[in-house]
């Protein structure tokens, strides 16, 4: 749309201050959040910043932004969803990269 001014699936005219193009790029930012890198002394070049988030998202649409945490299980991140989303830990298939996360 920022290149053409007109929607890539049905080609119709848009603008930037267009009400739902406004909402769907702020949809897209909260699903999915720019990860920002850090240089600082003690933490290798390319390292997740202290202040990065998972966002968990259900088929219905609900989601929740959590604090990223690489020690973090998938047991304990399921609780968490399960606590936040009220989605039962045994119905959760969390995906990364199109790939399920699994409990060794």
């Amino acid at each position: 749309m920022r290149n053409h001014q007109k929607c890539s699936q049905c080609e119709v005219h848009v603008t930037q201050d267009n009400e739902q193009y406004k909402q769907y790029v702020q949809t897209l930012e909260f699903l999915f959040p720019t990860v920002a890198h850090k240089d600082v002394s003690g933490q290798s070049p390319g390292s997740i910043a202290n202040d990065s988030h998972v966002v968990i998202t259900t088929l219905s649409g609900e989601s929740v932004k959590l604090a990223y945490n690489p020690n973090q299980t998938i047991l304990s991140l399921k609780d968490i969803v399960e606590q936040q989303l009220k989605t039962p830990s045994n119905k959760q298939s969390l995906l990364y990269n199109e790939v399920e996360l699994k409990v060794l």
